[in-house]
């Protein structure tokens, strides 16, 4: 039984390997930061959207943005388009937490690079409530140089019986 599966899972491997062409690694500015996939828990009482304006299709390059919460990295949204939206979620602790947002691109061509400190949104203390849910809208805008915050809080749903 073993040995057949094992056989079964190697031809379905192969299969979708045919045709495929050389296998050729990305160049060193063209990779993206290894990190895991983003998955929002189902519980979470914290979420970050972030968008991003662009001005033409040309400036709709590779972008995410890091988390920090109390001074340590807590992730990252997914990377994508700027012009696609991009969340990140947790379930933290109540209380006050100072949360600092950096945004990150990878312009044609080139390595990614965070947006220079003067365009990056200030850090900030964002007080998490017991049976809430906090939301903040983070958007870029004037190719970076100008972002707006937005937080929210909304009851948490009761639990259904």
């Amino acid at each position: 039984m073993k040995r057949g599966l094992i056989a079964f899972a190697l031809a379905v491997f192969l299969s979708g390997c045919r045709g495929a062409g050389p296998i050729v690694a990305a160049p060193p500015s063209q990779r993206q930061p290894m990190v895991p996939p983003v998955v929002i828990p189902a519980d979470a009482n914290f979420l970050l959207m972030v968008s991003e304006a662009i001005a033409s299709p040309e400036d709709d390059v590779l972008s995410y943005t890091k988390v920090f919460i109390d001074g340590q990295p807590a992730g990252q949204t997914p990377i994508a388009a700027k012009s696609k939206e991009k969340a990140w979620g947790d379930v933290l602790a109540a209380g006050n937490h100072l949360f600092r947002f950096e945004g990150w691109v990878l312009p044609l061509p080139g390595e990614w690079t965070p947006l220079a400190a003067q365009w990056q949104p200030p850090e900030r203390f964002i007080r998490i409530e017991p049976g809430q849910h906090t939301g903040v809208a983070l958007k870029f805008f004037d190719a970076g140089r100008r972002h707006s915050l937005r937080i929210t809080r909304e009851p948490s749903a009761a639990p259904v019986r």
